[in-house]
């Protein structure tokens, strides 16, 4: 009996002891100070730093995801431009060795009327001359024998046939004068024409560079893009290679 007491007695001293024991540390565990023992030198507490870095893979994995995406779609893209590149600049080699064929042909054509130009003007010259001093000459008859006409004076035949002749080469030369004056028009316009196709050629010929160029241009810009894609998405990489470094220190440290 008196061995069954103090048995007892121990067993609740034991009972009584642990208690305290466990109290003490529950009450360290909520306390203030506690608190600001863990955060004093910027730590968070474990469980939402946890938390924090869980979140913050599944961000990285959402980043490269998306960045992965953009790295196939400008991949793709950049396979097309040069495919489509090559391809023009296989086209481009006749097409622009045929205009540069019609370019050489219009440009020899408009030099020759150039030249025909040239002579007609500097003959439409000379006749116009002719034609000026010959109007002359006829205005000067017409007055002289309208003032015998009307003194009725009667003009010998000698002089007839002088002013008939006279008469005749202006008329002559009128002619001459018209029709260089046409000539030259129509040569005028001939130029103009060629000019205008040689420009229009020019263009054609510089379209096609300028379309090669642009792929070029589109190209380079989109490899620089993949570039910066695939440097960002090495530094998700990295980030996340440390981020999944330290959740496994922290989910150490929590099961220890």
């Amino acid at each position: 009996m008196i061995a069954n007491v103090k048995y007892r007695g121990k067993f609740m001293k034991r009972i009584r002891n642990r208690l305290l024991t466990f109290g003490s540390i529950a009450v360290i565990a909520v306390s203030p100070a506690f608190v600001a023992a863990a955060t004093a030198k910027g730590r968070m507490p474990e469980s939402v730093k946890l938390r924090d870095l869980l979140l913050q893979r599944e961000q990285l994995h959402g980043a490269i995801s998306k960045t992965d995406d953009k790295i196939k779609n400008i991949t793709v893209l950049i396979n097309d431009l040069e495919t489509n590149l090559e391809k023009l600049q296989k086209d481009a080699m006749p097409k622009i060795s045929k205009i540069e064929k019609e370019i050489t042909s219009a440009s020899n054509e408009s030099e020759k009327l150039s030249s025909e130009l040239r002579d007609a003007e500097k003959t439409y010259e000379s006749v116009n001359k002719q034609y000026d001093l010959l109007k002359r000459f006829k205005d000067f008859t017409d007055k002289k024998i309208n003032e015998l006409n009307y003194e009725h004076i009667e003009v010998d035949g000698e002089n007839v046939s002088d002013i008939n002749d006279a008469k005749k080469k202006f008329e002559e030369a009128e002619k001459s004068r018209n029709e260089l004056s046409q000539k030259i028009e129509v040569i005028k316009k001939g130029v103009t024409e060629k000019q205008n196709t040689i420009e229009s050629l020019k263009k054609d010929k510089q379209n096609i560079i300028d379309k090669i160029e642009n792929t070029k241009n589109e190209i380079t810009k989109n490899k620089k893009s993949l570039e910066q894609n695939e440097a960002k998405m090495m530094e998700s990489k990295v980030e996340l290679s440390g981020t999944n470094f330290e959740i496994k220190i922290e989910e150490e440290r929590l099961n220890w």
